[in-house]
């Protein structure tokens, strides 16, 4: 039974961390920094990644602030 309610709370907070993604209009960059976010890469990496897919010039802390 326990089993069950974490599954359906982890469903219910996966179904509202989407609804807000999809509200945040976020441009392509954004989305993207987020997908690695949310896939525990480093901010060193997802910095290095981003500045040289887009020639930006983001360093690991504007990463780490950016969704605060």
């Amino acid at each position: 039974m326990p089993e069950q309610k974490i599954s359906s709370n982890l469903k219910a907070l996966l179904a509202a961390l989407t609804f807000y993604i999809e509200q945040a209009n976020l441009n392509e960059i954004q989305r993207e920094i987020l997908e690695k976010k949310l896939s525990k890469q480093k901010n060193t990496d997802i910095a290095w990644d981003i500045n040289h897919k887009y020639n930006k010039t983001y360093t690991p802390n504007y990463i780490s602030t950016i969704f605060c």
